[in-house]
């Protein structure tokens, strides 16, 4: 578990290091999702993933939105998780300006499977802002 912590921290340092400062970041919805898992989980076995938000295009996250990440257990009984809903207490560092959420969950079959969230969350620019809800999926291979 904590090896795949620090090469998850490692892969957001070297982004950061690699990113331009002045690199202007665009998108048709003012976000962009980045999120991840390991390549392959074991059955019966704790695993993590990522979700990150990243505003776009002159907008941010609104602080005083609501900031969620939802999964349904009972459309998904391959899989076990952690906690059903993530809020803003669950953020990684509590970073407003890029939330990330990070969640564990357990799979119960083995094989190609596929879960899915759905993430909710507010950009703004200062004339306007936007609610957004989106659906995550995930697929990973259990052995």
């Amino acid at each position: 578990m904590r090896r795949l912590l620090i090469i998850n921290i490692i892969f957001i340092l070297i982004s950061l290091i690699t990113c331009k400062p002045s690199e202007k970041l665009t998108s048709p919805d003012h976000y962009i999702l980045k999120k991840s898992l390991p390549e392959r989980v074991k059955i019966n076995e704790v695993a993590e993933f990522r979700v990150e938000i990243i505003p776009t295009d002159g907008y941010k996250m609104e602080e005083e939105a609501p900031i969620k990440l939802r999964f349904d257990r009972e459309n998904q009984p391959h899989i076990e998780f952690e906690k059903e809903l993530y809020t803003k207490e669950d953020l990684l560092n509590k970073n407003i300006k890029r939330p990330t959420f990070v969640g564990k969950f357990t799979p119960k079959t083995s094989g190609n499977i596929q879960f899915k969230g759905e993430l909710s969350f507010v950009v703004c620019t200062p004339s306007i802002c936007e609610p957004k809800k989106t659906e995550i999926i995930f697929n990973l291979l259990v052995e």
